[in-house]
């Protein structure tokens, strides 16, 4: 029989593959019924047609196998009646790789219903017709074959699923092998400690330590628990006089920041994606009672096609996709509430705060005029503040009136002195001079007076 007209796929002494270019040359070389019946124009109808023929049984029911394909593929025997696909591999075992050429490599569908119909392919063949496929379970029933699936990536299938880009950089930051960059929640951090919003992670411990630091360098500032304005002042001083070790405790609090975020992300991730997809029986692979979540998951064949046809998909990916638009779901919170979310690491910052501040406190008393001029008697006055509450009425007695400190500066501490007849003078005293006028009241202001007339 002459086929020269037919393109030859493949052919022996036993088996012959054909493609056939038309209805007129198929009718020469391919079965009777498509000459016979209404078969003929059906077969060739916008669908690409072969014949698989073996030369020595060629009229038997198997003898020409015909397979017609277009957007789905149709399997005959000899007679017009409709087969498996499996018929044809096991009819014409030599053909096996021309067969697969032909339907294996186009779509991931046809695939699987090539494996339901008893077809194996190898590992490489399934990452060739989709790079998602890692291998199949082959069993005694081709339709419960078990198919594993493998994404790639740090975000893994988290990266077909339908998050915002800017969180899905999040996401693969913090599932990334190699890790995440510092400043991750790019915080501004020294905006943060300037502001005096980083004091209120100081234990008690380090705040009186600060106090002692305070003492040192401005006692004036010695409420700075108290006051908003004061606690920003005294922040760019520290910076401004001990910026390495100010440096230090503030990347210290952008790692246990960064970490806060990252744990609380990476632990939503594995508590709400790791297996997002088990209402369409797609499962997160077990390792070692471990499960391996984003990275590797499993199915059944014959569920895998079917939700590829439902979802009108052809790709793994595509499918993901699909299935995540119908699950739904997202980030329970924006992504810059994470750091808040997570658990602050205090204690750790803290040992780094108190290493520092000692730091602090050893360069002041190794160089005290360095720090301020007046240090020795800073420290006296402070103990006065201590004793008498900033900025509010002290009584001295009925016919002295009351007095206020209103702060400290340059080494002497500030008075308001309310007399009982109301009139008010302002005066600044030393410690000594301080508890003189504590104890010798008006005696030492008129004695005081008299000395400068004097001289």
């Amino acid at each position: 029989m002459d086929y020269s007209n037919n393109d030859i796929l493949f052919e022996n002494d036993k088996y012959l593959a054909i493609k056939s270019p038309n209805m007129e040359e198929g009718l020469k070389v391919g079965p009777e019924f498509l000459t016979t019946t209404r078969h003929g124009k059906d077969v060739y109808n916008n669908r690409t047609v072969y014949f698989f023929i073996n030369k020595e049984e060629k009229d038997t029911r198997y003898g020409i196998i015909t397979l017609a394909f277009g957007e789905y593929f149709e399997v005959y025997d000899n007679y017009g009646y409709d087969i498996q696909l499996t018929d044809a591999f096991h009819y014409f075992p030599d053909l096996d790789k021309t067969i697969t050429d032909i339907v294996g490599n186009v779509d991931l569908i046809t695939t699987l219903i090539l494996i339901e119909n008893g077809k194996k392919f190898s590992n490489y063949q399934l990452k060739q017709i989709d790079s998602n496929i890692k291998s199949v379970q082959y069993t005694r029933i081709p339709a419960n074959c078990k198919i594993y699936l493998e994404f790639t990536g740090s975000a893994g299938i988290l990266s077909l699923m339908d998050f915002d880009s800017n969180d899905l950089d999040y996401i693969e930051a913090v599932l990334s092998t190699y890790g995440y960059s510092s400043n991750l929640w790019e915080t501004d951090v020294y905006f943060e400690f300037k502001e005096g919003n980083l004091l209120g992670y100081f234990n008690d411990g380090n705040k009186e330590l600060l106090d002692k630091i305070v003492s040192y360098i401005k006692p004036e500032f010695f409420n700075w628990r108290d006051d908003y304005n004061i606690k920003g002042e005294l922040c760019e001083l520290l910076d401004d006089k001990f910026d390495n070790e100010i440096n230090n405790i503030l990347n210290d609090y952008r790692n246990h920041y960064d970490r806060a975020g990252y744990d609380a992300l990476r632990q939503e991730l594995y508590s709400d994606f790791c297996s997002p997809f088990e209402d369409y029986k797609i499962f997160v692979v077990k390792e070692n009672e471990t499960r391996i979540c984003f990275y590797e998951y499993r199915t059944w064949v014959s569920i895998l096609k079917d939700l590829l046809i439902k979802t009108n998909t052809s790709t793994i990916e595509e499918l993901i996709t699909k299935l995540s638009e119908l699950v739904g779901g997202g980030l329970r919170s924006e992504i810059y509430e994470y750091p808040y979310r997570g658990e602050f690491d205090t204690e750790s910052f803290n040992r780094e705060v108190e290493y520092e501040f000692e730091k602090i406190i050893d360069k002041i008393e190794e160089n005290p005029e360095k720090y301020s001029k007046n240090i020795s008697e800073n420290l006296k006055l402070i103990q006065i503040l201590k004793k008498y509450q900033l900025n509010t009425p002290v009584k001295i007695d009925d016919e002295r009136g009351s007095f206020i400190i209103t702060g400290i500066k340059d080494g002497k501490l500030l008075v308001t002195h309310i007399k009982k007849s109301g009139e008010t003078i302002y005066k600044s005293f030393s410690f000594e001079e301080f508890n003189n006028f504590l104890s010798m009241g008006e005696l030492f202001e008129h004695l005081v007076r008299k000395l400068k007339r004097m001289l």
